[in-house]
């Protein structure tokens, strides 16, 4: 149980995407410890007043539908701060969460900067599990890192040995140089148009994920922007993406229907 003299709000937001700018909060659920240690429990669905992208319903499974019917964020945006005030915050990488409700708040016109302080499990989760040439070594190999850690030559010797371990435990990775390069460097995770992440899926459509234009979709950036993207050093991927979407060929994805 966590002692705290302030109650503590531990919180998650699904939204419609992930950039604060452009996405809307769909969902806040809630657990307020108090100082005594009772517990309250608190949930709502928001109406976006936008689409939710099928890209991100196949992730929370909340759909248009489901919110369709809900109050805008605007309208509980008085009673959620009144709630928040005066407390310390909790989640699971809580300062995605926190950014979104301030911006909700902001367009709300509701003052409450959520300036609690904030206990994240997942800081905690990677200060005690952390993700170190030690600590795969400890994982896969079962054993400390040799003490003479961070000469070059002994860990790029303990890195061959993780490999060759890796390799073992996972029997379903490629076997051959070509196969892992394309996995880990040329496949693109789900919800993502680049290996590299730099542009996604919204609605089916390529859309930025970074720099002056997060979230817009590839075929409203601005040539000159598109021309600086050339003159980076993205992937190739990337580059062939962009180049194309000079000559008005944007990429486009076949939605799944949910």
């Amino acid at each position: 149980m966590i002692v705290t003299s302030t109650p503590i709000i531990f919180f998650d937001v699904e939204t419609t995407g992930v950039h604060v700018s452009v996405d809307r909060i769909i969902q806040l659920g809630l657990i307020k410890l108090l100082p005594d240690g009772t517990k309250k429990e608190w949930s709502s669905y928001f109406n976006p007043e936008m689409p939710i992208p099928p890209e991100v319903s196949g992730i929370h499974h909340i759909t248009d539908s489901m919110v369709q019917d809900a109050p805008s964020f605007k309208q509980s945006a008085p009673l959620i701060a009144a709630g928040f005030k005066f407390c310390d915050y909790a989640g699971y990488n809580v300062d995605f969460d926190i950014s979104f409700l301030r911006m909700e708040f902001k367009r709300a016109g509701v003052n409450e900067k959520l300036n609690g302080r904030r206990l994240d499990a997942y800081k905690i989760f990677t200060k005690k599990h952390p993700r170190s040439l030690s600590a795969a070594i400890q994982t896969y190999l079962h054993r400390d890192i040799n003490s003479g850690a961070h000469d070059a030559l002994v860990d790029i010797r303990e890195t061959y040995e993780l490999l060759q371990a890796m390799m073992n435990a996972h029997p379903e990775l490629p076997r051959d140089m070509e196969g892992l390069y394309k996995q880990y460097y040329e496949t693109p995770k789900e919800g993502f148009v680049d290996a590299d992440g730099r542009l996604y899926w919204r609605n089916g459509v390529a859309c930025l994920n970074f720099g002056k234009y997060p979230g817009k979709p590839l075929s409203e950036i601005p040539r000159d922007y598109l021309k600086w993207m050339l003159s980076q050093s993205f992937s190739q991927d990337v580059v062939r993406i962009v180049t194309d979407a000079l000559d008005g060929k944007f990429p486009l994805r076949k939605l799944a229907s949910l």
